[in-house]
């Protein structure tokens, strides 16, 4: 396994996910946006947590606990993912039989119950991606995930993206697909010349 060590001192080491959560800036949404996982409601066991009030002092929110404190090391790369990628490897040769072997081979090493197989290609897709995201929730894989399940799987970014309104404040989900540049490469001189930098801002 290797993974990223971080310290509660200085600040610039904090593990940042953790120390996103526990300042309550962020949480975990369940369905969010109507077509998002059950992060929450699944009672995985793989992204456990509980609920608390965020940094406004009134909204409602459900925190998870993957990590206890500023200086929890963050997997990079594991034996689970590795075998999530042979999964997907499996996945594209169609053998969806193997692919779903392979998750529950790793599900029943830790106590879960097993899949059923997969009876086609967009069945043995969301298998893979839900597996994908609770095996790896809170390492930084979903956005990339997300973006390939359009890019590589054909997928419309409606459904794999939140869509509609938003739980607060009257707003709508937007459909944006990617993060923007940090202003610290707004500098950078071989930045093309669009307004927030980027070559592509395409799904």
């Amino acid at each position: 396994m290797y993974e990223t060590e971080h310290s509660t001192t200085p600040a610039a080491l904090h593990n940042g996910v953790f120390e996103a959560l526990n300042n309550g800036e962020f949480g975990t949404e369940d369905v969010e946006g109507g077509n998002g996982l059950p992060y929450v409601s699944a009672g995985d066991i793989r992204v456990t947590g509980d609920s608390g009030i965020a940094s406004d002092n009134n909204t409602e929110i459900w925190f998870p606990n993957k990590y206890a404190g500023f200086d929890a090391s963050i997997p990079l790369a594991d034996y689970v993912e590795a075998q999530l990628i042979i999964a997907e490897s499996e996945l594209q040769a169609g053998s969806f039989s193997a692919m779903t072997q392979r998750l529950n081979d790793l599900r029943d090493a830790i106590g879960l119950t097993a899949l059923p197989a997969a009876g086609s290609l967009d069945a043995a897709v969301d298998q893979l991606f839900s597996e994908r995201a609770f095996w790896l929730y809170a390492t930084g894989h979903r956005l990339g995930d997300m973006r390939r399940l359009i890019r590589q799987y054909g997928r419309d970014p409606e459904t794999v993206f939140p869509t509609g309104d938003w739980f607060k404040g009257g707003l709508t989900y937007g459909t944006g697909v990617n993060l923007p540049l940090p202003r610290r490469e707004q500098n950078n001189p071989n930045l093309p010349a669009t307004p927030d930098g980027c070559l592509d801002r395409n799904p």
